[in-house]
C-alpha cells in the first residue's frame, strides 16, 4: 500500500480530493490532508509519502518552494492540481519531478489516470531496486550500494532503527505501531522485508520470521541483509561454475574419502570432508555437484543407507549453507556405526512424527523450533515450513494448544495451585500463563476450574 498526502489551502477542495479518487482501490492510503505548507514540512520530519497531490499557490509558501523543500528530504512524487495555467509554474513543477500538472476543475478520470501513472512509476522503481538487491546478494559478491538506494525508499532520514526480516508469508505486515514494512524482494519463496521503526517501536522476533539485530544507520542495513540471505539458501545459489569447470578435483576427493573410510581411517576421511567448502569455492562448483558427494559420504558412514537419493534441492532446503551441509557430513564420523540400525528419522514425515511425539510427552520442557532444527540437522526456516505443511499449524500454535489442553485437564482434575499448573505445563511466568490461558479459553484459570466443578464464579477484581 502506497501513501498519499493531499495539500490545498481550500478545505472544500481537500475534502473533495479524498472522495474523488478511489485511493484504496488504487493501492494508496491517505497519510494526511494539509492546508499549510509548514505543516507538510513538519510531517516529512517524522513520516513519509509516496505521492503528494498539491496546489501551486498557497499561503506562507508557494507550491514550487514546497516541492523544493520536500525534495531535499524525500523522493516523493508530485501531482499538481492548480487553477493557474502560467507556463513558468508548470515548467518549474515538471523540473522538480511533478508527474503531471492538472488545471482546475479537473475531471475525475483525468485525476485517476495521473494517479495510476504515479503508481506504475513506483512499481517500476521498486522492481528495479529488487533486481539490484538480488543481483548483489546472490551473485557471490558484496553489496556496494550508496545511501541513495535507501533515500529512494523515503525512509533514509526518518526511522530511529531498521530491522531486516525474512519470512515465508507474502502477506507479512509488522504489527508494531509506528513501524513501516517495505517488501524488498522474494527469492526461493522467502520474502525479504525492511522494517523501519519510529520512536520506541520494536518488532518482536518469532520462529516464523527471521529478524536481524537493530541497526541505526543506513549503511548498516546492507550487511544485515547480507547475513539474512542465508535464509534463502544464497550460499548455495552463489556458486556459479566457470565454463571450464572440471569435476576432476571433486572425483579425486570422493575416491579418497571412500578409500579412507573403507580402510578404517576415519580421521583421514574426516579431514578430507572438512575441505569440501574450500574445494567448492576454489572451483566455483554449483550446488548440483554436491549431490554425489553428499550421498556418497552418507552411504559410506551409515550401516543402513538413506532412503533413496537426496537431491540438491532437498539438501539446499535442509541446510542454510554449504558449511552447514559439510558440518553434517563431518558429524557422521563421530556417530556410533556399530549397530545395524540408525534410529534417526530418515524422511520428513518421520521427523515431524518424532517432533510431535516429543511435544506431547515433554511439553513442560523448554521446546523450541531452534532446538528441533539443531537436533535433526535442519534449517530452522525450512523446518518451520515443513512443520506447517504436515500439521496445518505453526509450531508455536500447536505447542500452545498442547500446553493449554493439559493445563485445562490439570485444573479440572487436580487441586494444584495455579502457579503449579503453570510450571507443570512449561510456563515459568505465572502471569504470562494466566494471559495465555485467558486468550485461549476466554476465561481465567480460576474461573475455568470453578465452572468445571459447578462452583460460583470467583471474584477476580
Amino acid at each position: 500500500m502506497y501513501k498519499v498526502i493531499l495539500i490545498d489551502d481550500e478545505p472544500l477542495i481537500l475534502k473533495g480530493l479524498t472522495r474523488r479518487v478511489d485511493w484504496t482501490g488504487l493501492g494508496f492510503e491517505i497519510g494526511g490532508t494539509f492546508s499549510d505548507p509548514n505543516d507538510v514540512l513538519d510531517y516529512f520530519q517524522t513520516d513519509f509519502a509516496d505521492l503528494a497531490l498539491m496546489d501551486i499557490r498557497m499561503p506562507n509558501m508557494s507550491g514550487i518552494e514546497l516541492m523544493e523543500r520536500i525534495r531535499q528530504c524525500s523522493n516523493c512524487h508530485f501531482i499538481v492540481v492548480s487553477g493557474h495555467s502560467e507556463f513558468a509554474y508548470a515548467q518549474a513543477a515538471i523540473q522538480l519531478g511533478a508527474v503531471d500538472y492538472l488545471l482546475k476543475p479537473v475531471a475525475n478520470h483525468v485525476l485517476t489516470a495521473a494517479v495510476i501513472t504515479v503508481k506504475q512509476a513506483l512499481g517500476k522503481a521498486a522492481e528495479s531496486r529488487s533486481m539490484r538487491l538480488q543481483r548483489a546478494l546472490f551473485s557471490g559478491g558484496r553489496l556496494a550500494f550508496d545511501e541513495e538506494f535507501l533515500h529512494s525508499l523515503d525512509i533514509y532520514r526518518l526511522p530511529r532503527a531498521f530491522y531486516c526480516c525474512v519470512c515465508a508469508d507474502p502477506s507479512f505486515a509488522c504489527a508494531v505501531p509506528d513501524c513501516r514494512t517495505v517488501q524488498l524482494f522474494c527469492k526461493n519463496e522467502m520474502y525479504f522485508f525492511l522494517l523501519c521503526c519510529y520512536g520506541d517501536a520494536a518488532p518482536e522476533a518469532s520462529e516464523d520470521v527471521l529478524l536481524s539485530e537493530p541497526v541505526f544507520t543506513p549503511s548498516a542495513i546492507f550487511p544485515a541483509l547480507e547475513k539474512l540471505r542465508y535464509a534463502s539458501y544464497a550460499p548455495f545459489l552463489g556458486y556459479m561454475p566457470r565454463p571450464e569447470a572440471e569435476t576432476g578435483p571433486l572425483k579425486n576427493l570422493m575416491a579418497s574419502v571412500e578409500r579412507a573410510v573403507s580402510g578404517g581411517e576415519d580421521d583421514n576421511g574426516l579431514a578430507l570432508v572438512a575441505g569440501t567448502t574450500r574445494l567448492f569455492r576454489a572451483n566455483r562448483y554449483p550446488m548440483t555437484y554436491f549431490e554425489s558427494l553428499f550421498n556418497s559420504v552418507c552411504s559410506l558412514l551409515r550401516e543402513q543407507p538413506l532412503p533413496g537419493h537426496i537431491s540438491s534441492d532437498e539438501i539446499v532446503a535442509a541446510y542454510p549453507s554449504l558449511e552447514a551441509a559439510q558440518a553434517y557430513l563431518q558429524s557422521l564420523f563421530s556417530r556410533d556405526r556399530s549397530g545395524d540400525q540408525d534410529e534417526r528419522p530418515r524422511n520428513n514425515q518421520q521427523i515431524i512424527r518424532a517432533i510431535l511425539s516429543e511435544m506431547q510427552s515433554d511439553y513442560h520442557e523448554n521446546l523450541t523450533l531452534k532446538f528441533f532444527a539443531s537436533k535433526y540437522y535442519l534449517n530452522m526456516t525450512y523446518l518451520s515450513r515443513l512443520f506447517k505443511s504436515v500439521t496445518n499449524e505453526t509450531f508455536v500454535s500447536l505447542l500452545t494448544r498442547i500446553r493449554m489442553e493439559n493445563s485445562a485437564n490439570l485444573l479440572s482434575s487436580t487441586d494444584l495451585l495455579i502457579e503449579q499448573v503453570s510450571h507443570a505445563c512449561g510456563y515459568n511466568d505465572v502471569s504470562y500463563f494466566n494471559r495465555a490461558f485467558k486468550k485461549y479459553f476466554q476465561t481465567t484459570p480460576t474461573a475455568y476450574r470453578a465452572k468445571k466443578r459447578g462452583l460460583p464464579p470467583p471474584d477476580e477484581e
